[in-house]
């Protein structure tokens, strides 16, 4: 087929027109929030909460068979869209000579099941809330469109009686339907509840089955949690597992092994308390070769040693001092019968001893750069000011006297060099 300029006009049109409709991302799902709250700050909070809580959870997206035709075919437009592209801009870089244009193929491009997802959230200033709740499909199709969208989220918190009323609801451009998949209502103080539930809600969509959720609810310092063998990272936010049995293993310094069997319903928040029971352990003997001292351990007041711990703690952090001696921190990640403390003097550590010995090498090689600076520039101005003059025999006292003063400095310098050679060899043993 051969275009000619006359037909440029035309081309460029029907680019734009699908520019607007297939321009978005053609590697991930975009998906963006619609926040209808009022004037109400607490609810404006809510809201934003439930946002960031969705960027962080649904990160990926399992698409169904009709949402994957629905991507196929946009990642297909996509890539029409460019190579029409690159065929205008050839055409329109030529002046009088026909530019011949091959015939586009459909392509083949896969794509990654589950998708990535992009969180955005959308701006409806200018358009009624009432458009929008109601799901008008005019105006739903125009915020799609106009942020480039696979997905439209909209979370509506207002005020009913007194009470807060919370309502998600889910347009997909797929299938051009909106639908609520959370309503509910509480008190404004029980308002942080809703979270989970509505969250919960929306899981279903991005995880592509039939999901239920737990919360853990128990923090302990170190504890490490196990769902299916796969780490669990501490947060407040709820875990979506699939409907069935899960096996929940926590582990925690100081506290017996905790395992659970759990039963996952469809849509359903079980709130899991995480009861540990505390290790039996032996006590704890403290001592010290180096005579009474005292310890810190851990966040407790400072106790005399020897000490008997009759309830240790793991794990253990611990602090102690002893005058003329270098104090001792560390930490203990297992139990012991016994605690020995060895304090090494601090006239033995290498960096006490080598410190005063390099300063005084460092001070002395200085001072002897400084003398010998110092003669030659006394003989350079005895030759120049001494020698036009003819008077230069006076100037041999000055001269002497700083010779005499670089010697004795080299020599005080060879000396130190060798009392900081033989501290570093006696450190090394």
């Amino acid at each position: 087929m051969v275009f000619r300029n006359r037909r440029r006009t035309v081309l460029c049109l029907c680019l734009l027109f699908l520019e607007v409709s297939v321009a978005w991302s053609s590697n991930a799902w975009q998906a963006g929030m619609v926040v209808l709250v009022g004037d109400s700050e607490s609810h404006r909070t809510i809201s934003q909460e439930f946002l960031r809580r969705c960027t962080q959870l649904f990160t990926t997206r399992r698409l169904s068979q009709s949402e994957g035709n629905y991507f196929q075919d946009r990642i297909e437009q996509a890539y029409v869209l460019q190579k029409q592209t690159e065929q205008h801009e050839a055409i329109t870089r030529q002046e009088d000579d026909p530019v011949e244009i091959e015939p586009l193929e459909k392509p083949d491009l896969p794509y990654a099941n589950p998708l990535p997802v992009i969180w955005s959230s959308i701006d409806v200033d200018g358009i009624p809330e009432s458009a929008i709740t109601e799901g008008r499909s005019g105006i739903l199709e125009y915020l799609t469109l106009k942020n480039n969208l696979d997905q439209l989220v909209v979370c509506s918190v207002t005020s009913l009686e007194g009470f807060t009323h919370m309502v998600v609801r889910d347009y997909h451009t797929d299938t051009m339907v909106l639908e609520n998949i959370f309503d509910r209502i509480t008190l404004p103080q029980d308002s942080d509840s809703m979270l989970p539930l509505a969250l919960l809600a929306l899981a279903t969509e991005f995880k592509g089955m039939e999901v239920g959720a737990v919360s853990l609810q128990g923090m302990l310092p170190g504890k490490k949690t196990y769902i299916d063998d796969d780490p669990i990272p501490v947060t407040n936010d709820p875990v979506f597992l699939s409907v069935g049995t899960h096996r929940i293993h926590v582990v925690a310094y100081g506290y017996e092994n905790l395992d659970i069997q759990v039963e996952i319903e469809s849509d359903v928040l079980k709130q899991l308390p995480l009861s540990m029971v505390k290790e039996e352990t032996p006590p704890m003997l403290i001592t010290s070769p180096f005579g009474n001292t005292q310890i810190t351990l851990s966040t407790q007041s400072p106790v005399d040693v020897p000490f008997k711990w009759e309830h240790q703690q793991i794990p253990l952090i611990y602090h102690a001092e002893k005058t003329g001696f270098l104090p001792i921190a560390n930490q203990m990640d297992s139990q012991s019968e016994e605690l020995v403390l060895e304090f090494s003097p601090a006239w033995m550590t290498t960096g006490l001893t080598l410190n005063r010995p390099k300063d005084l090498l460092y001070g002395s090689l200085g001072r002897s750069i400084l003398m010998v600076g110092m003669t030659f520039l006394m003989e350079t101005l005895a030759q120049s000011i001494g020698g036009s003059s003819g008077n230069d025999v006076a100037w041999q006292p000055v001269i002497l006297f700083s010779q005499a003063a670089t010697g004795v400095s080299l020599v005080d310098t060879i000396l130190r060099l060798f009392a900081y050679y033989e501290k570093t060899q006696y450190s090394s043993r």
